[in-house]
């Protein structure tokens, strides 16, 4: 007999069922200030994407993956900006000013989405507009950019549609 997987173990021990008992995980212990790779450990990041990717590719929902994977690809041109300037001052600062404010504005391109494919997209924007806000340096966007990969990735292995 195989054992259970890790992500289906503990969606049924979480009850990961909906986008509002993910984002209720993910924050259950949240204090303000904390960092982003604390609150979203290996577990729940692999559970927790594991629940929303499935979500995202069910019949009920139906997100494209072009559209899960058009977002990431906004978050690897972040990243590929925040690595040059890691590289070139290696200051935070730096990501503060530069790279902050483009994060941040990627919260009314998801609104936007929303309000155009309400049912696609409304699982996917109520886990992460709250996580845009607690990304405050690389090691946060990175943790941030994991957990939208694996999204992507079990969005993809529970049937989503291209």
């Amino acid at each position: 007999m195989n054992p259970e997987p890790m992500e289906d173990k503990l969606l049924k021990q979480w009850n990961l069922n909906t986008e509002k008992d993910i984002k209720a995980k993910i924050f259950e212990n949240y204090t303000e200030g904390e960092k982003l790779t604390d609150i979203l450990d290996g577990e729940k990041l692999v559970a927790c994407s594991y629940a929303l990717g499935k979500i995202l590719a069910s019949y009920n929902v139906g997100l494209k993956t072009a559209q899960l994977r058009r977002f990431y690809g906004s978050l690897l041109n972040i990243k590929a900006s925040a690595n040059r300037i890691r590289a070139e001052s290696g200051a935070d600062n730096a990501f503060k000013s530069k790279i902050i404010p483009q994060i941040l504005m990627l919260k009314p391109l998801l609104a936007n989405a929303k309000a155009r494919h309400r049912r696609a997209i409304t699982p996917f924007f109520e886990v992460m507009n709250p996580l845009f806000d607690v990304v405050k340096d690389g090691g946060d966007y990175d943790r941030f950019c994991d957990f939208v990969e694996a999204i992507v990735a079990y969005h993809k292995y529970c049937g989503g549609k291209d």
